[in-house]
């Protein structure tokens, strides 16, 4: 492996030598600057990104890739040693707690390419990722370490499928009986869920809620940006709202009878009860970002500037073809184009808007 990629290396260096202009590289291998460090960033190399191998203390060979993996590789190796503690641990050396001070100084922060990739904004991802691999890992069905083995990149169809089958390892939600179980099922089984409370529910209601989460996350995967979910007490000024993107909340008093007979009075067409209610919500948490702060000023991401474009244009037609309260502002018309298609009854022109802008990945 190590001859035959630096004959490829030897190779490229002497056509350049004859061709000045030539630039042969990875495909898709582009070079980015962090804190004044030149970082490398194709396909390949980032998904190896932190690995951690053993060296044969005999032969001092070592279990991980052989760089370079290909021509112009900037890769290299960096020692990782043993802590104090785990060199005295292994040559039975008493090492006293109180000394932890005296070996553990000032050490440099460092980042992993995952970590540096998610400081930038959504625009320069897309550019290094591409649009397909960008959504996979955004929305957390991919992880940077499965785009690609040591040999090959895997091409988006093979991510996909990747997908699929972490998704289906999912246990598929069966009602349950208790409010316990409900908060339980949600917190092992809805990805990304860290906090759940359902305490004012009835298991009926929460049941509801969480066929309708696992149906969305079967379709969609991650759900968007959700953590939590609240139930909030009667008082509370609104049926439901996603908090912040990421917390579900919603009043206590909201059982599927009572927005059954709220949508029978025309207020919305979404699928009935509790299931059109998440759905609506689940489509606010699904939204790109709208708006951006920039030198303390807020302004329009590029989809904003869309969105914004659209929803001047059809204002009428978004009254009348969905509801009022989805002309009542920008965000409010993409979460229930969202519920809508849910329900099977976004008509075509709202099914075709929500697909070019690949909300939910449709």
């Amino acid at each position: 492996m190590v001859e035959y990629n630096k004959v490829k290396i030897i190779a490229v260096e002497e056509i350049e030598g004859e061709i000045e202009l030539c630039d042969i590289s990875v495909e898709d291998d582009n070079s980015f600057v962090a804190e004044g460090v030149v970082v490398h960033n194709c396909k390949i190399c980032i998904s190896l990104d932190g690995g951690v191998y053993r060296l044969n203390p005999e032969t001092g060979q070592h279990n991980g890739p052989l760089i370079p993996i290909h021509p112009l590789c900037r890769c290299v190796y960096s020692y990782n040693t043993y802590s104090w503690q785990e060199l005295a641990k292994r040559h039975n050396v008493p090492f006293d707690k109180r000394q932890k001070a005296f070996f553990d100084g000032a050490v440099t922060k460092t980042i992993t390419y995952d970590a540096w990739l998610k400081t930038l904004s959504a625009a320069e991802q897309v550019e290094i990722l591409g649009p397909g691999r960008y959504k996979l890992w955004k929305s957390g069905e991919i992880k940077l370490s499965q785009m690609a083995t040591s040999k090959r990149i895997l091409t988006i169809e093979q991510l996909e499928a990747i997908a699929e089958r972490e998704l289906t390892k999912v246990t598929k939600f069966v009602p349950v009986k208790t409010i316990k179980e409900a908060e339980s099922w949600a917190k092992e089984n809805i990805t990304g869920m860290k906090k759940v409370n359902f305490v004012g529910f009835e298991v009926e209601q929460a049941n509801s809620v969480l066929k309708e989460l696992d149906i969305l996350q079967r379709k969609y995967g991650k759900l968007g940006e959700l953590e939590a979910i609240e139930i909030m007490p009667e008082t509370f000024p609104m049926a439901a709202r996603m908090k912040i993107k990421k917390t579900l909340q919603i009043r206590q008093d909201m059982t599927d009878k009572e927005l059954i007979r709220l949508i029978d009075s025309g207020i919305d067409k979404s699928k009935p009860g509790l299931a059109g209610i998440v759905d609506h919500e689940i489509g606010h948490s699904m939204t790109p970002d709208i708006f951006h702060v920039s030198g303390g000023k807020t302004g329009f991401t590029e989809f904003g500037h869309r969105l914004d474009d659209f929803f001047k244009k059809n204002i009428t037609k978004i009254e009348k073809d969905l509801t009022p309260y989805a002309a009542s502002a920008r965000h409010e018309f993409v979460a229930e184009a969202f519920a809508f298609r849910e329900a099977g009854k976004a008509p075509k022109w709202t099914r075709n808007w929500l697909k070019k802008e690949n909300i939910g990945g449709y």
